[in-house]
């Protein structure tokens, strides 16, 4: 059994806002809400199971979410679209 890691990066999320804009004459008004962005920690760690040099399972064994997806683990090792 190997564990292979990732090294773990901070990764930046950047804010939104949503809301509507009234316009009267020259004038906006601009009613809503916006939050600030963030930075969140993205990593993935995995027990790689072998027999006879061939990989015949790998665990997760440290995962946090991803950049795209759920799980950073899953953006690495997941299957492909092919």
């Amino acid at each position: 059994m190997y564990l292979w890691s990732e090294g773990g990066r901070d990764v930046y999320l950047p804010g939104r806002s949503s809301g509507t804009i009234t316009m009267m004459g020259n004038t906006a008004w601009w009613n809503g809400s916006s939050s600030p962005g963030t930075n969140i920690h993205v990593e993935c760690q995995v027990r790689i199971v072998s027999k006879d040099s061939v990989i015949q399972m790998i665990l997760a064994h440290r995962d946090s979410i991803g950049m795209w997806q759920l799980s950073r683990c899953h953006e690495i090792f997941g299957r492909s679209s092919k």
